[in-house]
């Protein structure tokens, strides 16, 4: 009997060594990950490895983004001050990148001196977006607002609605976005046809997979950064 005992015991010896490889195999890789830098993971169809490098393509890209969600929330007895300096540090970058011109600048920050008459924020956990409307400015001008969306993530602004326009055409202020977004690295953005819409210039990355357009019509300013090929 103590023959048939010791293969018994020395292949249940073998078994359980076995069973312990995968396991320290698996301590041994999560320790590797762990002191080693991991690269973005590959997001299928849509980013190249120098447009994952982008942050704000990236976010655009993984899935989580949307700027195209049109529910808004009122806000709860909002300060005022607080949601006008929130929106005037945005509108100074736009400024200073050459997006609107010095005299818009004026334009909006007289607006942002005033208590909006309405105020709205969204948040729908990728994006973050608030919304100030004044009532008109003086009779022949419509109601005025600033519409403005950033990504949680990078707390980078996506899109802008701003109640400017004339002094600067649609490319001019699309082509200096770029830069401010920091896009303009991939080279390949290429103008979009955008049929009848006269007032509105849209550039197109293969690379970030990705379509940029603003629409310059008088009185209104709307910039956009959406992912995907837009048809307009």
């Amino acid at each position: 009997m103590k023959k048939g005992i010791l293969p018994t015991a020395a292949a249940l010896l073998v078994c359980a060594a076995l069973l312990g490889v995968p396991a320290l195999w698996a301590r041994l890789s999560d320790a590797r990950r762990l002191n080693s830098v991991q690269p973005r993971p590959t997001l299928a169809g849509a980013l190249n490895e120098e447009a994952r490098a982008i942050p704000v393509l990236y976010e655009l890209h993984s899935g989580t983004s949307d700027t195209s969600s049109t529910d808004r929330e009122e806000l709860p007895e909002p300060d005022l001050a607080d949601l006008c300096a929130e929106a005037a540090e945005p509108v100074s970058a736009l400024a200073d990148a050459g997006v609107i011109s010095a005299g818009e600048k004026a334009r909006l920050d007289a607006l942002l001196a005033q208590a909006p008459l309405q105020y709205y924020r969204q948040n729908s956990g990728a994006l973050q977006s608030l919304s100030l409307v004044w009532p008109q400015q003086d009779a022949a001008a419509s109601t005025a607002a600033i519409h403005l969306s950033r990504q949680t993530a990078t707390g980078v602004y996506v899109s802008f609605g701003l109640s400017v326009g004339g002094d600067l055409d649609a490319e001019t202020r699309l082509r200096a976005w770029l830069v401010m977004l920091g896009v303009d690295v991939l080279g390949d953005w290429e103008p979009v046809d955008t049929g009848s819409y006269a007032d509105t210039f849209a550039l197109y990355s293969a690379k970030g997979q990705a379509t940029a357009y603003c629409t310059a019509a008088a009185g209104w300013v709307n910039l956009q950064l959406s992912k995907g090929s837009l048809t307009f």
